[in-house]
C-alpha cells in the first residue's frame, strides 16, 4: 500500500475526540455512524470501525457507509474533509512519509467544560448550560433537543496517551468546551510544547480568560492561530454570549500584544446578524488577521427570522457574507416561527434584558 493507493489516509492516521467524548478519524465522517469512546488512542486504532476503514482504503476501496458525505461533497464540487486534510499534508511537505497508525492529525475536545452559556451553543459543547437547561420548561427543551444535563471530560491517561503519538502531528485543531478554561488543555499544551512546537496548531476560544500563563504556553507555538468566538459587540454581544462584552475586548488586546495571531470566527443568527458588518469593521481596527463568517443553522434562532424585508437589504449591504447571499434558505414556517418566540422570551429572562430592546 502506497501514498497514492488509498482515498483518504485519515483513518490511518486521524484522531478526532468530540465534545460527547466519541472517537472519529474526522469530523466528516457520516452521522449515521454509532461511534464509541475509547479509554486510549491505542484501543481507538484497534477498533472495528477503525480496522474496516482501514481495510476498506487498502483495497482501493471508498467505505461508503462511513465517507459518504464527502464523496457527496467532492461531487459538487464542495471542498470535502478529506481534500482539506491532504491540502494541509501537502503544504506541510511534498515527502512526508505515509505509515498507518502514525498519528498526523488530531481535532480535539478534552470536555464540554464551559464559562458561557452561548445562546446558538447547547449543554453538549458547554457545561454551564447545565445551569439553563435544568430550569428549562419542557416545551423549551424539547426546540433545542437537549438533555437536562450532560458532562464529560477525557481523562489524562487518554491525554497522556495522545501525547506519547505527538511527535509526529502536522495539524491539529482544538475546540471545547472553553479549552483556555480548561486545566487538561493546558496540561496538553505545556508538554506539547516539549514534544512538538512546530505543529499547525489552531485553537478556537471564546478568549474570556486570558492570562499571563496562558500567553507565556501559546507562545511557544510558532504556527498557532487562535480563532476567537465574538459574535456581536456591546449589548448584541452580551444577549448573544451572557459575558462582559469590555474584557473580550481588552483580552483580544492581549493576545495581539503578546504577537499571537487571532481571527475572529463570527456565528450568525437572528440576534446578531444586524451588527456583523459592524463587528467585522471593529476588530479589523484592533488587528484581526480575518473575520470568519459561520451560521447557526438551528431552525429556532435562524437569521431568517428576522423577516425578509430586514434579511434582503442586509445582505445586499453587507460586504463579506457572501457564503451568506450565495446559500440557498427559506423563510420560517409558522411553527418555526412560534419557536423562536418562545425561545426568545426564554432566553430573555435568563439574560435579564429583552433582546427586541437592543435595536429600538
Amino acid at each position: 500500500m502506497t501514498n497514492k493507493d488509498i482515498y483518504c489516509k485519515l483513518p490511518f492516521e486521524g484522531y478526532c475526540v468530540r465534545p460527547s467524548g466519541k472517537h472519529a478519524p474526522c469530523y466528516g465522517i457520516s452521522n449515521n455512524i454509532e461511534l464509541e469512546h475509547h479509554e486510549l488512542i491505542d484501543d481507538y486504532f484497534n477498533s472495528p470501525l477503525i480496522k474496516y476503514m482501514q481495510q476498506e482504503m487498502a483495497s482501493e476501496r471508498i467505505p461508503m457507509k462511513t465517507c459518504h458525505e464527502c464523496v457527496e461533497k467532492e461531487a459538487q464540487g464542495v471542498e470535502s474533509q478529506r481534500e482539506r486534510w491532504e491540502l494541509s499534508r501537502t503544504l506541510a511537505g511534498p515527502n512526508i512519509p505515509f505509515f498507518p497508525e502514525k498519528l498526523r492529525y488530531l481535532d480535539i475536545s478534552f470536555s464540554n467544560t464551559c464559562n458561557m452559556s452561548c445562546i446558538m451553543c447547547s449543554n453538549q459543547f458547554s457545561s454551564s448550560w447545565n445551569k439553563i437547561t435544568k430550569q428549562m420548561p419542557r416545551d423549551i427543551l424539547d426546540i433545542v433537543d437537549m438533555p437536562r444535563e450532560f458532562t464529560h471530560s477525557i481523562s489524562y491517561e487518554e491525554i497522556d496517551s495522545i501525547l506519547n503519538r505527538s511527535s509526529h502531528l502536522i495539524s491539529m485543531a482544538i475546540k471545547g468546551g472553553e479549552p483556555l478554561y480548561d486545566k487538561r488543555c493546558l496540561y496538553f499544551l505545556e508538554r506539547l510544547a516539549d514534544i512538538n512546537p512546530e505543529v499547525q496548531l489552531k485553537i478556537i476560544s471564546n478568549i474570556s480568560v486570558i492570562r499571563e500563563d496562558i500567553l507565556s504556553v501559546l507562545r511557544k507555538f510558532p504556527n498557532l492561530t487562535l480563532h476567537a468566538s465574538v459574535d456581536g459587540i456591546g449589548k448584541t454581544y452580551e444577549y448573544v454570549r451572557g459575558y462582559s462584552y469590555e474584557k473580550i475586548e481588552e483580552n483580544f488586546d492581549s493576545l495581539l500584544r503578546y504577537d499571537i495571531p487571532a481571527e475572529i470566527m463570527f456565528c450568525v443568527s437572528a440576534y446578531n446578524l444586524r451588527v456583523l458588518q459592524e463587528t467585522h469593521n471593529r476588530f479589523m481596527e484592533l488587528g484581526s488577521k480575518s473575520v470568519v463568517v459561520i451560521v447557526a443553522n438551528n431552525p429556532y434562532l435562524h437569521f431568517r427570522h428576522l423577516g425578509q424585508d430586514i434579511v434582503e437589504p442586509l445582505l445586499q449591504e453587507l460586504d463579506l457574507v457572501q457564503p451568506l447571499r450565495a446559500g440557498k434558505f427559506s423563510y420560517p414556517t409558522p411553527a418555526e416561527e412560534e419557536q423562536f418566540k418562545k425561545y426568545t422570551a426564554f432566553m430573555n429572562k435568563i439574560r435579564g434584558f429583552n433582546w427586541e430592546d437592543i435595536y429600538q
